[in-house]
């Protein structure tokens, strides 16, 4: 079997003690599961924080959930009539979107 090095615990391991990362050229975590854990535990705000970047990432409605933007959007999805008011200016993205008309 394959070993990497932790750099947490400072060992040579198997490669089944590590999470797999494909970010990372050697497709493998820099540190094992066991020091992953133990850091995740002594240090929760940051776990919440790592968590919460990972669910934005992967759901595309997750800046429209809570508040008035969710309620909009369940009233859209509800098949309702939704007024939405832009604070910024959107002309040039309507523009882009919808072509020039000369």
């Amino acid at each position: 079997m394959a070993t990497k090095y932790c750099a947490q615990c400072e060992q040579y391991l198997d490669t089944s003690k590590f999470w797999k990362n494909k970010a990372r050229h050697d497709g493998w975590q820099t540190h094992c599961i066991e020091c992953q854990k133990r850091y995740d535990k002594d240090n929760p705000e940051q776990r919440a924080r790592r968590t919460k970047r990972w669910k934005d990432k992967r759901d595309p409605l997750a800046k429209y959930k809570g508040g008035k933007a969710q309620d909009a959007l369940e009233q859209f999805m509800a098949g309702d009539d939704v007024t939405v008011v832009f604070t910024d200016d959107i002309e040039g993205v309507l523009e882009d979107f919808l072509g020039e008309e000369e």
